[in-house]
Parts: C-alpha cells; structure tokens; sequence
C-alpha cells in the first residue's frame, strides 16, 4: 500500500478543522486487475447481453436466484424491460420474470465478447 499524506485541513468530530497532515493510505493498482463497471439489471435495456457481476440482497432471496440458475459470471440477455411490467430475461434458455425491486438488488456488468 501507498503511504501519501495529505496536507489539506480535514474535519475532526467535534466540527473544528485540524490542520496537521494525516497520513492516508491509498491502494496501488496492479496491472492484472480489471475494474468492470457494472449496475443493476433494472437500468438494462432490451436486447442486452449481460452477464451476472454480484447480488446485494439478503442470504435467501441470492439462494432463490441460484437455484433458479442465477449464478455469478452467467450470461443473460435481456428480453422485456417495460416501465410498469415485470422485467423478462433469459438465462440458460430458459426465460425468468423480475419484479422492478429484485431487478435492483441484481448488478449486471456487459458481456465480454
């Protein structure tokens, strides 16, 4: 890690402005690392091919997902994506309807092709 300290006043608890330097740790990018940007699958548009980066809801609604075959890394395509129906996708073959919330808690990132 990199060790860069940071001259400019910061705010304490307490409301007033410190003006000593902090020493502030900041990673160092590798070359191998990728950052992929990704969003929730509720923003995808119709006729995307995506694939599955991360959840962020709770333990049982992720086990829901997996055992519908909604695992990380598996490519999907967007089929339906309407502002007041559910959300349509197709994952294995198979198609799969999304509430707007559930779609959310779903991040997606672009397909690598």
């Amino acid at each position: 890690m990199d060790m860069s300290v940071c001259s400019n006043p910061t705010l304490v608890l307490d409301g007033t402005a410190a003006s000593e330097p902090i020493a502030v740790s900041t990673p160092t990018m590798t070359s191998n690392v990728r950052c992929i940007p990704s969003y929730p699958l509720a923003m995808a548009q119709p006729g995307t091919a995506l694939r599955l980066a991360s959840y962020t809801c709770g333990r049982n609604v992720q086990r829901r997902l997996i055992d519908q075959g909604l695992t990380v890394g598996v490519a999907l395509n967007v089929m339906c994506n309407d502002s007041y129906d559910p959300m349509i996708i197709e994952v294995r073959g198979i198609r799969i309807g999304f509430g707007k919330g559930l779609a959310h808690k779903v991040m997606v990132a672009e397909a690598r092709v």
